[in-house]
């Protein structure tokens, strides 16, 4: 079977950090050294921070024994195979925030500033999704919108490579590791999918103490 590279859109993202939110996820208190440090390190790694992606649009369809095609490229999770049961078109994307910011991190030999810096540059990657997620939106007019990443749920990590094959070697400077691990470290893959039944991934996850959790766990 033929692979089918999408065509796709290159993004690099701008907006500004809530440092405010930022603090109070990090539960420091107002007024202490280690919200000037926090804040400080905000502004010393906001140059090294340049989130930027690729994106695109492709057809699906549904195969038997939970397989899914994108595009000619197969896919394997029973989830995702119900997910897109209505679907015809998928919105397969790659985020990153940079190797600067790998960099950046690893600059830090303080264990709590390097704690620190890691929380700001997915802080970074978490509003450049939203960012990514709002843009795609826009411009192919859809409604509610759910999001799918390999490696979550029943959805295999192996299925990376797959992802990845859609992209051809347009993947925005990301690379990917013969045990499907992306470099830089703050990058993230996955598929966006119109769904009015608002499903998200941390309804089914049973890791209790995410911070990154958007859902209570579901008891069905």
């Amino acid at each position: 079977m033929g692979v089918v590279l999408l065509k796709t859109r290159n993004i690099s993202l701008s907006f500004e950090i809530d440092s405010v939110s930022l603090i109070k996820k990090l539960h420091i208190r107002e007024g202490t050294q280690a919200e000037r440090t926090v804040l400080n390190l905000v502004r010393e790694g906001w140059p090294c921070l340049k989130p930027q992606g690729v994106y695109g649009e492709a057809s699906v369809f549904i195969e038997q024994e939970e397989k899914v095609v994108m595009d000619k490229t197969p896919f394997s999770s029973r989830i995702l195979q119900c997910n897109l049961a209505r679907n015809n078109k998928v919105y397969p994307f790659l985020l990153t925030c940079g190797s600067q910011a790998d960099e950046w991190i690893a600059s830090k030999e303080d264990n709590l500033e390097h704690y620190w810096a890691d929380a700001i540059a997915e802080e970074v990657l978490q509003l450049a999704l939203t960012n990514l997620l709002a843009m795609v939106q826009e411009i192919y007019q859809l409604d509610d919108v759910a999001m799918m990443n390999p490696g979550a749920l029943d959805w295999s990590i192996e299925d990376q490579k797959h992802l990845f094959c859609l992209f051809g070697e347009d993947t925005a400077g990301i690379k990917l590791t013969e045990d499907c691990l992306m470099i830089p470290m703050k990058t993230l893959s996955g598929v966006f999918f119109e769904d009015d039944n608002q499903f998200v991934n941390c309804r089914l996850c049973p890791e209790i103490r995410c911070e990154h959790r958007r859902a209570k766990m579901s008891q069905c």
